[in-house]
């Protein structure tokens, strides 16, 4: 998130709010918890009130992190936050983080990390129905984007 220079918010699975040292750090960061498990309608509510003020949520629409750098398959929470919300989705690409902090490492490596910005995409905003197959859609033509930006050899954007 070091390459956003504007207040974010980022959602964050409920367990790492347990651990009361992390808890601290996390909440600082503008945290917002999720229960993974189902449908959260409070981070939901949460969510929508900051982007009604013009501020950032951040989201990492697939779940957790990968242990192999590949792109898994993408939860419908971005679509549907965009939806209610009635907001553009900037899709980010993050490259080369899985070297420089590999998963169970808690010491970076040197390694150069590329944040790369999409177009946004714009949702319908006169969608009031939306349903399951429309969240579906918007949800791949994120990932899509996304992984065209992570098979893009230009990484200098």
């Amino acid at each position: 998130m070091a390459a956003v220079n504007y207040e974010y918010y980022t959602i964050g699975k409920i367990e790492l709010f347990k651990n009361p040292i992390f808890k601290f750090l996390i909440i600082r960061l503008n945290a917002i918890p999720v229960n993974r498990k189902g449908f959260c309608r409070q981070t939901l509510k949460v969510a929508i009130e900051i982007l009604g003020q013009n501020k950032i949520v951040a989201i990492f629409p697939e779940g957790y992190i990968s242990k192999n750098g590949t792109l898994g398959r993408f939860k419908s929470g971005v679509a549907r936050l965009a939806l209610e919300a009635k907001v553009p989705i900037i899709p980010v690409a993050i490259v080369g983080s899985n070297r420089a902090l590999p998963l169970g490492r808690r010491i970076p490596r040197p390694h150069r990390v590329i944040v790369k910005f999409g177009e946004p995409i714009y949702v319908d905003n006169n969608e009031q129905n939306y349903n399951r197959k429309v969240m579906a859609e918007l949800t791949e033509k994120v990932r899509q984007q996304i992984i065209l930006m992570l098979n893009d050899k230009n990484h200098n954007q």
